[in-house]
């Protein structure tokens, strides 16, 4: 076995382990349990837990760009395909399986319960996306938004698609089952999300509705 191939296993097992049980609840013995490896082998490659922590995070999200990497888009490609090629690549990052894998269990670990390595993914991955994502929305709309209308959009996008995923048990007991196949295939979330942002943009943004007599919460 190369020293390629045991590094690769070492950071298999910690991503599945660190999915599991988070950076404080798994212990250097585990890892090496799982990767058939003794502790030499990871201090040799990663040299303590933390660095293996950063580099499975890093792993995980590399796995999932080159299994769904964004499509290369004509340069005449509409505003309209390009929000709908965004889309359906983040549907299927987050969807490629029915159950969660551990790639993206362990990047939503990080998220919800940050370290120092989330602010390295956000400004390294995340926030080139967001960008690309903000660019698109800029050119849907007939008028300039607002920052602050801008990052609603861009929020409002991102926090659909992540519905299909986080909120899929709670979803089938709302709909049948005959419907669950159509309803979180990536396909049709983006088709969906794609319509509905681009009518909100180019139509509802025209005109601001009035709230009538909004009641203020004590």
């Amino acid at each position: 076995m190369t020293e390629d191939d045991t590094r690769h296993r070492i950071l298999l097992a910690a991503g599945e382990a660190f999915a599991e049980t988070g950076l404080t609840g798994t212990t250097v013995r585990e890892i090496c349990r799982r990767a058939e490896v003794n502790t030499a082998a990871v201090n040799y490659h990663f040299q303590d837990k933390e660095n293996l922590y950063r580099e499975s995070i890093m792993f995980a999200h590399s796995e999932k760009v080159t299994q769904f990497p964004m499509p290369d888009l004509p340069e005449n490609s509409t505003p309209t395909d390009r929000l709908h090629a965004f889309v359906l690549t983040m549907a299927k990052r987050l969807l490629g399986t029915a159950e969660m894998s551990w790639q993206t269990s362990l990047l939503f670990r990080e998220m919800f319960h940050p370290t120092g390595v989330c602010r390295e993914l956000v400004e390294d991955f995340i926030r080139p996306h967001f960008q690309m994502l903000k660019a698109v929305l800029t050119d849907l709309t007939p008028r300039e938004l607002s920052p602050l209308e801008l990052h609603q959009a861009a929020f409002s996008v991102i926090g659909q698609v992540h519905f299909y995923k986080m909120n899929r048990p709670v979803t089938e007991m709302l709909v049948s089952t005959e419907m669950l196949d159509d309803l979180f295939e990536p396909e049709q979330i983006a088709r969906h999300i794609t319509l509905f942002t681009v009518n909100s943009l180019q139509q509802g943004q025209n005109s601001v509705p009035q709230m009538t007599n909004p009641r203020r919460l004590s």
